[in-house]
């Protein structure tokens, strides 16, 4: 879905980890922790607050105490990078404060701190410029192969893209239209079916061997057709892949904690899973037993992608703030999977798992791209990450894609910078179509 540090739908309700507000030319900064729908507190999150306290006494040494402790939960948080680059900067240690600084260029990542007055007293010296040279490096364009189609409506908020095989054709959700649409390779769109109430569609995940395709959906303000009376409500959808017809819908509970069952994906077994961005939990559908339950009820944050193990014990989860999390398919307990200092493994949305490795679409950082994050040979940590792409312009707020063959098409332009949460357009807002585009990941 595009900058989900914004308030994207998905990840999106969760937790709203932003970069600390680095590159504005003022003290203030900006917490990790934005959004109101968070789930129970943590220990990251009382030290995320204590650290703004901190700053907004000077207390520079108290606030770096604290990211330091964000830091060895969050393993590598990016914006955590730049806060302890900062209270470096504060107290006068300009070698610690570069040394952050380069292993968030390290990261691939960009973000220009040079209008922030934290970093007045590095200007000038060879590091500073070092520093800008690599954040510059880290936004020039890698190519990929180019757009395959462009979608109806400018204002048609895309969500997820699937591959139907046997039909030859694409289908991708839309939230402001509450529909999926089928597109062929030629780029023509058409109808493949709508929710009820015009709920904004988001996940979809294709089930081939039994001929289903299942979507998950939410009432939304970003819908055109959303009611007020319907907030709270959310879905899993089972339809016939052939046919588009509605075959059964599974309601998540309406409650106080509310639910975002944004991403969903199939295991080899047919079992549906459904990562709840919101409340920090996964659902499940076994197909033995045909019925809604809770596999994950906490441990997670922000649960985005996921995909299943060849082995189809575990899943690969994409947590939007943490990073990726080991989840056993029988039991729900989660385990993280520690990566490289260098590796930026949060602000992660649509994941795949592809010969070994996860390709990840991640719009939580600067610049939004698509990532490989390669894994050991038993898929339990990350060894190490490339870009896959990244063009500012071309795919400016990449979420989600499907792997055919060996060529990712992804979804390069949802559109869901041009809204504000309660679905008004933003002042200036500039819609345009998304586009799907099509991009090389053989090794």
């Amino acid at each position: 879905m595009t900058d989900r540090w914004r308030s994207h739908p998905i990840a999106l309700g969760a937790v709203a980890l932003l970069l600390i507000g680095l590159d504005r030319p003022r003290d203030r900064i900006v917490p990790l922790v934005r959004s109101s729908r968070v789930q129970a507190e943590s220990t990251w999150q009382d030290h995320d607050r204590a650290a703004q306290a901190a700053a907004a006494k000077g207390d520079w040494a108290t606030f770096r105490d604290h990211y330091l402790r964000v830091e060895a939960i969050l393993r590598g948080h990016a914006a955590v990078v730049l806060a302890l680059a900062r209270a470096e900067s504060r107290l006068g240690d300009t070698a610690a404060a570069f040394a952050y600084l380069r292993r968030y260029a390290a990261m691939g990542l960009a973000r220009d701190v040079s209008s922030d007055s934290a970093f007045l007293n590095l200007h000038g010296s060879p590091s500073w410029a070092d520093y800008q040279r690599r954040i510059a490096d880290n936004l020039r364009p890698l190519p990929f192969s180019g757009v395959v189609a462009t979608l109806p409506d400018s204002d048609f908020l895309a969500e997820d893209v699937v591959w139907d095989a046997p039909r030859h054709r694409f289908l991708v959700s839309s939230i402001r239209y509450g529909r999926i649409m089928a597109v062929s390779r030629s780029g023509k769109s058409t109808e493949f079916s709508r929710t009820d109430r015009g709920f904004g569609m988001l996940g979809l995940a294709i089930d081939e061997r039994r001929g289903v395709l299942w979507a998950s959906a939410e009432a939304m303000p970003q819908s055109k057709t959303y009611a007020a009376s319907d907030a709270g409500r959310s879905m899993l959808l089972r339809y016939d892949l052939a046919t588009g017809r509605l075959q059964r819908r599974y309601d998540l509970p309406r409650d106080s904690t509310g639910h975002e069952p944004g991403d969903i994906v199939v295991a080899a077994n047919g079992d549906l899973y459904a990562s709840d961005g919101r409340a920090g939990q996964i659902w499940v559908v076994h197909a033995s037993r045909d019925s809604l339950e809770l596999l994950v009820s906490h441990g997670l944050v922000s649960p985005q992608g996921a995909a299943p193990t060849p082995d189809g014990k575990r899943l690969l989860v994409a947590d939007y703030s943490r990073g990726i999390a080991s989840v056993d398919a029988r039991t729900g307990a989660v385990n993280w999977l520690p990566h490289p200092p260098t590796t930026a493994a949060s602000g992660i949305d649509g994941l795949r798992l592809y010969r070994g490795a996860l390709i990840a679409h991640q719009n939580g950082v600067t610049p939004n791209r698509v990532i490989r994050l390669t894994l050991d040979p038993a898929m339990s940590r990350v060894i190490g990450w490339s870009v896959v792409a990244r063009d500012t312009l071309r795919i400016p707020s990449v979420t989600h894609g499907v792997i055919v063959g060996h060529t990712l098409f992804s979804i390069a332009n949802s559109g869901w910078d041009a809204f504000n949460e309660d679905g008004t357009l933003r002042p200036n807002a500039t819609l345009s179509a998304p586009r799907l585009v099509a991009i090389p990941v053989r090794n």
